[in-house]
Formats: C-alpha cells, sequence, structure tokens
C-alpha cells in the first residue's frame, strides 16, 4: 500500500480573502466568463515557462451520464475525437498536434471519469498560429467530430483492448460494491462493458455526444505565457457557434447511508495488503475560510500521528504505522480512514493497532511538544511555499479542481496569510477534538489482501474492545543541535567561471569540488547533489550495499535515532537522501534558502558519523520479509522470473 499523509500541498492548493471574510473569493487575477451559450472560460496569465501554455476542454459529463444501453460511450467519444473531425482528417490531426509540439496520444491528451472528460493540449505560444490551431483542434472536440464509420468500427478494438482488467481496475471495481453499492458509481464504470461496446455503432456512439457535449457543460481553460484579453476574444470567435438543444436530465448521485459493517477486498497480483477503519462524513468542498481551517486542524492530525509513531515504533520495534487520510466519494461522502499495512500476517495484531491508536488519541490526546514541532513545521512550509512561483501546472490543476469539485482558487498572497494566521491560532485542545468528533460514530473495516481473511463483525468488535490506548501525549525535549562542534573551515584552493555555461567552479583544499549554478527562473529553492565515485559494481555484496542505503535513509541522523532526528529537523524546510547506483554514491538534496545551513549540517553529519540504527535494522528485516512475500505473489514478479529463468537457459545453451 502506499503510504499516503494527508499533504502540506493539498492545504497550500487552498486560497483566501485578504479581509478573513468567512467566503472565500475566486483568484482576481484569473480572467473569467460565460458565452451566451452557456460556456464558461477562465484564463491566466503565467510566464514561468516562456512561451508554453496549457489549454484544457473539460466536459462536466462521464460515465454516470450512459444509459443501460451505453455503458462505455463516453469513454469511446473520448478516443473518438481524435479520429477525424470538422477541419481535421484523421492524419491531418495528428499531424497537427505534432506540429504543435504536443506529446501526442489519446491517453496524454484525454481523459474519462464517472463526472467529467478532459482533453488536454500543452503547445508553444511563440508562434501565434499555434494559438489559433490549438483553439480550432479544441473547438472540434467540442462540437464538431466527424464519427466516419469506418474509423468507429476500427476503434472499437483499441477500446476494447484498453477496456482488459488489469488489478487496479479489478480493485476498483470490487471496492465500489461495498463502499457505493447500487448508487450510479457502482453501475456506470468509465470503461464500460466490452459486450457493449463491440456492438455499438455509429449512430449510437454519436447520439451519446449529441446529447452531452453541450456548451453549458463545458469549461475552457488557458493557463500559461499568453495575453488574457487576446484569449479571450478567441474563444469567443472559436466558441460561440455551439448550440445547447433541450433539456437535460441528470444522474440521481445519491449514495446509501453509510452503515458499520466490514468487506475483505482480495486481489492476489495486487502486491500488497493493508486495514483501514473508515469514519464518514457529508462531503464539504473548501470555499469558506472554516473549510481551510478544518483542513489545517486535520493536517496536524496527520502529521502529529506520523511523528508519535516514530517514537512509538522505536519501543515496539515495529515497522507498522497508522496513517490518517480524508477520501472523497464523488463529492457526496468524505471517508475519514485509518490505515495501516499488514505485517508477516499478522491481520488481527494491525487491526487492533489502528483501535489502539484511536482509542489512545481519544482518551489521551497529542504530546503538546509535539505539537510544538509539527507547527513550527507547517508555518516554516507555509513560507516557504509562499516565496516560491507558482507553476502553469499547479494553476491550471487549481482552476480545474474548481471546476470540477467546487473547491474555491484564490490569490495567493492572501491564502498564505490565511494559513498563516490559523496555523497560529490553531490549538492542541482544537486538534484533540476535532479526533474526537471524525473517530465518532460507525465506522467500516476495510480488508485489502492478496488471501482471504476470515473476520467476522464479532471477531473485529472483540478485537476492538480488547485493544489498549496507546498514549501518544508523553512530551519528549530533543537535542538543541544536530552537531556537537562546528567542523573546521577549509581553505579555497582555486575559484574560477567556467565561461561556457556560467557555472562557479571551487576547489577545497580537502579535494571537494564544488559546482555553483544560478537558476534565475526558480526562486526561493537549493537543490544538491554531492557524488562520490564508486558504486555497486565496486562492492562485494551488492545485497548488502542495498540494505545499508535503505538503513542509510531510515531516519537517523549520527547518533539520534529517528524519532528525535526528526524532532530536530521538521521544523526547516529540506529534505535530503543517499543513493548508490552501479558506478556512484550520491547525496541529494533540496532547500529553500533560509535553511541551506541546516541541511549542510545533516549532510555533515550523516557524512562523517555514518551510525546505523540497530533498532532500524531490526524494523527493516520484519518489513523486508513481509514485502517480498507480497511481491511473490504477484503477477509481474512470477512471470519476470520466469522469463529470466528462460532467457538464462536459452543463453547458457547458446555459449556452448
Amino acid at each position: 500500500m502506499k503510504k499516503h499523509l494527508i499533504s502540506i500541498a493539498s492545504v497550500l492548493a487552498l486560497s483566501i480573502n485578504l479581509a478573513f471574510a468567512d467566503n472565500l473569493v475566486f483568484d482576481p487575477a484569473i480572467k473569467t466568463g460565460t458565452l451566451d451559450n452557456g460556456l464558461k472560460y477562465y484564463i491566466l496569465k503565467n510566464e514561468q515557462t516562456k512561451n508554453n501554455a496549457y489549454f484544457y476542454l473539460n466536459v462536466q459529463a462521464g460515465s454516470i451520464d450512459e444509459t443501460d444501453e451505453e455503458q462505455g460511450l463516453a469513454h469511446f467519444v473520448e478516443h473518438m475525437a481524435f479520429n477525424g473531425s470538422t477541419h481535421f482528417k484523421k492524419n491531418e490531426l495528428v499531424r497537427k498536434l505534432e506540429q504543435l509540439g504536443v506529446r501526442f496520444g489519446a491517453d496524454l491528451n484525454a481523459s474519462t471519469s464517472f463526472q467529467n472528460t478532459t482533453y488536454n493540449l500543452q503547445i508553444n505560444t511563440a508562434e501565434k498560429e499555434n494559438i489559433n490551431s490549438a483553439f480550432l483542434v479544441l473547438s472540434d472536440w467540442a462540437g464538431g467530430i466527424s464519427f466516419d464509420v469506418e474509423e468507429t468500427e476500427k476503434e472499437k478494438g483499441v477500446v476494447l483492448e484498453e477496456a482488459k482488467k488489469d488489478v487496479g481496475r479489478r480493485f476498483y471495481e470490487k471496492r465500489a460494491t461495498y463502499l457505493y453499492p447500487n448508487s450510479i458509481f457502482a453501475k456506470r464504470f468509465p470503461i464500460g462493458k466490452n459486450e457493449i461496446i463491440e456492438n455499438t455503432d455509429q449512430k449510437t456512439v454519436k447520439g451519446f455526444y449529441q446529447r452531452m457535449y453541450r456548451p453549458d457543460l463545458m469549461s475552457v481553460i488557458v493557463v500559461g505565457d499568453i495575453d488574457k484579453e487576446e484569449i479571450e476574444q478567441k474563444i469567443k470567435s472559436h466558441f460561440n457557434h455551439l448550440k445547447v438543444s433541450g433539456s437535460l436530465k441528470r444522474a440521481d448521485k445519491t449514495l446509501q447511508p453509510f452503515e458499520k459493517g466490514f468487506a475483505n477486498l482480495v486481489e492476489k497480483e495486487g502486491g500488497s495488503a493493508f486495514i483501514q477503519v473508515l469514519f464518514a462524513e457529508p462531503y464539504k468542498n473548501v470555499d469558506s475560510d472554516s473549510d481551510v481551517r478544518r483542513i489545517l486542524v486535520r493536517q496536524y492530525i496527520s502529521s502529529l500521528l506520523h511523528l508519535g509513531f516514530q517514537k512509538l515504533n522505536q519501543e515496539l520495534k515495529s515497522p507498522q504505522e497508522v496513517f490518517y487520510s480524508n477520501q472523497n466519494l464523488f463529492q457526496q461522502r468524505n471517508l475519514n480512514a485509518f490505515s495501516i499495512d499488514i505485517v508477516d500476517k499478522q491481520n488481527e495484531q494491525a487491526l487492533e493497532k489502528i483501535f489502539s491508536t484511536i482509542k489512545g488519541v481519544r482518551k489521551y490526546g497529542f504530546s503538546n511538544d509535539d505539537f510544538v514541532t509539527v507547527k513550527k513545521e507547517l508555518l516554516q512550509a507555509n513560507q516557504t511555499d509562499s516565496l516560491r512561483e507558482e507553476s502553469q501546472e499547479k494553476q491550471l490543476g487549481d482552476i480545474l479542481s474548481y471546476i470540477q469539485s467546487g473547491n474555491i482558487r484564490q490569490d495567493k498572497k492572501q491564502k498564505h496569510a490565511l494559513i498563516e494566521r490559523y496555523l497560529n491560532e490553531i490549538s492542541l485542545n482544537e486538534v484533540n477534538d476535532e479526533f474526537k468528533k471524525i473517530t465518532q460514530g460507525d465506522y467500516f473495516v476495510e480488508i485489502i489482501s492478496q488471501e482471504p481473511i476470515e473476520f467476522t463483525q464479532k471477531q473485529i468488535d472483540k478485537i476492538n474492545k480488547k485493544s489498549k490506548a496507546y498514549n501518544f501525549s508523553k512530551d519528549f525535549q530533543a537535542a538543541a543541535s544536530l552537531m556537537d562542534k562546528t567542523p573546521q573551515k577549509q581553505a579555497i584552493v582555486s575559484d574560477i567561471i567556467l565561461p561556457d555555461n556560467d557555472i562557479h567552479k571551487i576547489v577545497l583544499a580537502n579535494g571537494v569540488v564544488v559546482y555553483l549554478k544560478d537558476i534565475k527562473t526558480t526562486k526561493n529553492k537549493i537543490n544538491l547533489l554531492g557524488v562520490k565515485k564508486g558504486g555497486l559494481t565496486n562492492l562485494p555484496d551488492v545485497q548488502q550495499a542495498k540494505m545499508v542505503n535503505a538503513l542509510f535513509n531510515a531516519g537517523n541522523i549520527g547518533k539520534f535515532e529517528k524519532y528525535e532526528a526528526q524532532k530536530m529537523t521538521k521544523q526547516y524546510s529540506y529534505g535530503l537522501s543517499v543513493s548508490i547506483n552501479q558506478t556512484s554514491t550520491s547525496f541529494k538534496g533540496q532547500s529553500s534558502k533560509d535553511d541551506l545551513e541546516k541541511m549542510l549540517q545533516e549532510l555533515f553529519v550523516r557524512f562523517t558519523e555514518p551510525v546505523l540504527s540497530q533498532t532500524e535494522w531490526e524494523i527493516y528485516q520484519k518489513e523486508m520479509k513481509s514485502d517480498i512475500e507480497k511481491r511473490n505473489q504477484t503477477v509481474d514478479y512470477r512471470f519476470g522470473k520466469e522469463y529470466q529463468k528462460f532467457f538464462t537457459i536459452k543463453t547458457s545453451e547458446q555459449c556452448r
């Protein structure tokens, strides 16, 4: 299972109103409007990447808008968009996209979900004609797909090939049967049904397109190095011709009431095994100050839980950590999820650890000392982000989130001001109270495994009852600094500028060579790469070297174990890791300008005092043994093993 915390990025994606009014105000830098036919547009200038812009068409129509006889046609229409249109025959469209510099491919340039179909182009805007061409392509997709009979028949095979159920798709469809049973979302998967795709015809596919591709369901987004006024005029000239025809009946998106229960989803080839305890609440999109505060409080919960387990698991010598996340079901319901990996098939112990965690925080709360540490971390992350320019992709994603989910995108400066205000206002009591709020009432236990797990509701209740509350509230004072003393300065032997690439080269007395390069396009971010020649090919035991590398990245820094090390470094905005490949060993780091000194201090300690923790070694052994057993059951691993065996035999025979 991929381990997720509620990302600080999801918080920093929010925006706020400088006047601190409760209702958030949409970013005034984004030029918005609605054509007479109902089509909406959003235009934002961003020159961070010169002569580059993103052009998106979002249609609020997806698989839930299909009838019983149309299952899969929303996705089929998306495919047909690349098979010819009013202004482009199939091959002409491909050539035009390639001329625009677009990385062409149906999966790259379009996607279909339950509720939306999205088309996208990334083009070079230095040539003005490229902008006209991009809008011509988008407007053809919006209202001019040709649906040639022969091409429609040919595309069936492509869609059916894509519809072959891989592990991820099987997993998703199985999960739907118990998370949102009997809803439209459990009946209308975007990939559809093979028998309907096989037997459909041009008239039926085109019928879905004509019914659902309405301008009042469409939005055009343009973000990049553009002139907003010019783009607005081009949108009007290219999309005004689209017409709305007739009324439209939308699908009932209601989900059944959430109930206590459990489910075991068995997927042998999934390569993972984990348990989640889920608590439900009504969905709320982010459109007010109070929503920002709520998300920040939950960020505190996620980070405090993560930090608390670094301390607890050192005592237990356990690799199992309970993670908190929030899952949105189609803007209908939020699921507050507490999840844990199953290690060594210890199913009951894993579930008990979740219940012990929930009981413990509800009873004792979190540590005040940990709360202070996390507060510093979140404030620093917010400050660092406020000094960085937003990428075109980030801004486009925010606008798309607003269109599809209603999450307000606002002015960056105001956003960070409100986040800082709330991070300082939120108290430990508020965090503890919010934890109690999200863990009250009925819960649902979800078990994902490679083999069936024979739990009953009675057994689950018994495990919950016998679980003992963990105490995360104990305070711990970390050391003041990673370094006991300041390292000796090295004299500079030479200092030159390489004229070909404007790189600063410095040679120190100890032989270290330093290269410095100023990058103007990225603010408040410093990348560090330290390379030493000699990698896996120089070592007698490659596997042991990989283990050492994993332990070196496990979290301890010199003499400090993982928990104390995190307490000392979390308040700073930098990251540092070690990697080893066939020919070299390297330190890689990224830091804000203000925290470069702290990153270099950690680098010095890890380089001069490379202590491997015995506790982390025992934790690593348990986790790796369990992961290897899970991996060995997957199709990819078994296929690779058989292929390697076959290839080795064939090679051996040829060499005789």
